[in-house]
């Protein structure tokens, strides 16, 4: 263990950098505290980062424009691969789902299989909406409840999913008034 001078916390000698020009080789500061001493004081000083980067690309520019023609000529078909996943509509849906949801593929086709592919409230087919089925959730929770087009997803969610709210709307739609 050692403690670290900046925030005073004992930590393993492993969350230290090395520095040789210490006696026992290790920086004074933990990692945590160096790296936002070294973050704040970029944010502060945009402009000397900035020239010192210049100036390396001024030193080091056709080097570097080099190293990266090899690279791209070697990895080639890697590079193009990726750059189609990172475009690929699928890829990129799925990717949402996982990020937003915490939904796998499997899960989403089987919400799909459960709704027979169409919107659990109107039934429209969702091959027959513009962007297909949605998920719709839970605001509070994070819950998925299913699927939904996007027109009745929208409808929810001006309504705040308030139970409250949408039993007045039907209150309302079911009286003549003129």
């Amino acid at each position: 263990m050692r403690i670290c001078t900046k925030c005073k916390t004992p930590k393993p000698v492993t969350d230290f950098h090395a520095k040789k020009r210490y006696r026992d080789g290790l920086d004074t500061w933990c990692k945590d505290c160096r790296s936002s001493y070294v973050k704040d004081w970029k944010k502060k000083n945009l402009d000397k980062v900035a020239a010192v980067a210049k100036r390396h690309y001024d030193a080091h520019g056709d080097e570097l424009r080099r190293k990266g023609r090899e690279y791209y000529a070697e990895n080639r078909e890697l590079i193009q691969q990726r750059a189609r996943d990172r475009y690929d509509p699928e890829t990129q849906k799925y990717k949402r789902l996982k990020k937003l949801y915490g939904l796998e593929l499997e899960e989403y086709d089987r919400l799909v299989e459960i709704a027979g592919g169409k919107c659990q409230i109107c039934g429209v087919p969702g091959i027959e909406t513009s962007k297909g089925l949605v998920v719709d959730h839970d605001h509070e929770t994070g819950d998925v409840r299913g699927l939904l087009c996007t027109r009745c997803n929208v409808g929810l969610g001006q309504f705040g999913d308030d139970m409250n709210l949408l039993n007045k709307a039907l209150n309302y739609l079911s009286v003549r008034v003129i």
